[in-house]
């Protein structure tokens, strides 16, 4: 594919490689978070700089220590990275 690293090639063909932790592929398992069907308008709910800061947070931060969170700010994180997800599907295809 034109554009893309070899690495990044490399990473998106381990997708499809069983992982034994979760004994599924990982491209299985995105699709099945992404099932979750988590309306995308609750991020109208909250100020757009918030939003854009509660994204940024959960890019960076480790699973580990988003399960140290409260458990609003844990769930509120959870929910917006998996709406990010689902913005990805209005993405034009590659």
């Amino acid at each position: 594919m034109a554009g893309f690293p070899e690495v990044r090639l490399v990473d998106l063909d381990d997708l499809l490689s069983v992982d034994p932790e979760i004994e599924h592929t990982r491209f299985h398992w995105i699709r099945s978070v992404r099932s979750l069907e988590i309306d995308p308008q609750l991020q109208n709910r909250i100020h757009p700089e918030r939003w854009n800061q509660m994204v940024r947070e959960g890019d960076v931060t480790p699973a580990w220590l988003v399960a140290d969170f409260n458990v609003a700010r844990r769930r509120a994180t959870i929910v917006a990275q998996l709406i990010k997800l689902s913005t990805i599907d209005s993405l034009p295809s590659l």
